[in-house]
């Protein structure tokens, strides 16, 4: 996740205009303002809670997002796991789990 995201700590920006302004919605949460009130986008709550939460972590760089966002893949790469080793043996599970989550690239 270091070299995979830019909301990485090893990245001085995240140019993603995306993330910019769901980090700002999440910000603006703890300004008193309110999503679909003060604040417009069609996401989702859950979304704008997370980015909240990633705020108080590191209210100017995204590495609450960062945090986030690696332990999703770790959950993600756990399930995977899971399913292949019901199908193959736990060694043939081990090295292709990192395969078959070539999608984050």
């Amino acid at each position: 996740m270091l070299i995979l995201t830019a909301a990485s700590p090893i990245f001085k920006i995240n140019s993603a205009w995306d993330a910019n302004m769901m980090f700002t919605v999440g910000k603006s949460i703890w300004h008193g303002m309110l999503p679909y009130k003060d604040l417009f986008d069609q996401r989702g709550p859950l979304i704008y809670f997370m980015h909240s939460i990633a705020a108080l972590i590191s209210y100017k760089s995204f590495l609450g997002i960062y945090i986030f966002e690696s332990i999703a893949l770790s959950i993600d790469l756990i399930y995977i796991h899971k399913i292949i080793r019901s199908f193959f043996k736990n060694n043939f599970a081990k090295w292709t789990t990192f395969f078959n989550n070539s999608h984050y690239v």
